[in-house]
């Protein structure tokens, strides 16, 4: 009689298979520990997909939930990103004057004679600004021409201040270093710049920069706060949320800031509409011993963080 043979086809599928069994038998021990605590949970399922940009990390899903060391849910929705120290001096909404001083390295600049639009003129050729305050004057400045039908604005002023004799304006403003300040004036019918005093057509701006993301950054009823006279020609972009509730409230960039202060991610944010769409604002004190700062952000990434300048952050989150 012969002897069985041996399968060697069989005995492999046999091996492939013992081995899969186990592996399935280790990841389901894996999930029923506390192995995987830290990491982040998903409609029920792991993943720990972490990304890094702008010197921070965030995480990348919209429905990500963070797990605390004792397995508690906390800040659903919500995410940590590390904030360098020297990020306190800048962004739209840094406040710098006489008492905090310009010390940051403003970026996102770019030539104002390469982005503007034809709706109004330049000094010079060789102003910078920032880039998105760049696109919302451009915006602005559009809509000003669709309404008077000018086009008499010039840019005098953006983060150098012209003060020769025949200068048009001799006031420095120390903000002018961030790119999100400029100043204004008028090209008259003889081809001469001219102080712009906030009257006649030209008034249009005062009454409608907050719809843009400018304020008119310092008006006469708040010289004792602002520390410098009313300057209808000096503006400032610190963006459309922002400068929708400062117009609103009646506020100045001073102002404004001790207004957010109270709202703060673990008590209560601040909640406002505009344009048919839901922010959500809120402070962050930076840490204490000048070291990078934990601040909370939504995971969906749709936010801006801006230093005050002084002592804190502040987030401004599209829901």
């Amino acid at each position: 009689m012969d002897k069985p043979k041996l399968n060697l086809g069989r005995l492999a599928t046999t091996i492939i298979i013992g081995v899969a069994m186990i592996f399935c038998a280790d990841g389901f021990r894996r999930i029923m520990t506390d192995e995987f605590e830290g990491t982040i949970v998903i409609n029920g399922k792991f993943k720990n997909n972490i990304t890094a940009t702008d010197n921070f990390a965030t995480l990348t899903s919209e429905n990500d939930t963070m797990v605390s060391d004792n397995g508690t849910i906390e800040y659903l929705g919500y995410t940590k990103v590390e904030i360098p120290a020297e990020n306190i001096y800048t962004g739209s909404l840094a406040v710098i004057n006489d008492e905090h001083e310009a010390k940051g390295i403003f970026m996102s600049m770019t030539s104002l004679a390469e982005v503007k639009n034809e709706y109004y003129t330049l000094r010079n050729d060789d102003m910078i600004f920032n880039i998105e305050a760049s696109d919302a004057l451009n915006s602005m400045m559009e809509a000003y021409n669709a309404e008077t039908g000018k086009s008499n604005f010039v840019v005098y002023n953006t983060t150098e201040t012209y003060n020769e004799e025949d200068a048009v304006y001799t006031a420095e403003y120390p903000e002018a270093l961030s790119g999100y300040s400029l100043d204004l004036a008028i090209l008259s019918k003889s081809g001469n710049f001219i102080e712009y005093d906030g009257l006649d057509a030209e008034s249009w701006i005062i009454e409608n920069c907050h719809n843009y993301g400018f304020i008119i950054r310092y008006e006469s009823d708040k010289t004792e706060i602002t520390g410098n006279k009313a300057s209808v020609y000096h503006l400032r972009y610190v963006g459309k949320v922002h400068s929708a509730i400062m117009n609103e409230k009646d506020l100045c960039l001073e102002e404004y800031l001790d207004f957010l202060r109270p709202y703060m991610i673990d008590t209560q944010k601040l909640n406002y509409t505009l344009d048919g769409c839901e922010y959500e604002i809120y402070y962050t004190s930076a840490s204490i011993d000048g070291s990078v700062t934990g601040v909370r952000v939504p995971v969906s990434g749709n936010y801006t963080i801006s230093g005050n300048n002084y002592d804190g952050f502040i987030v401004t989150a599209k829901k």
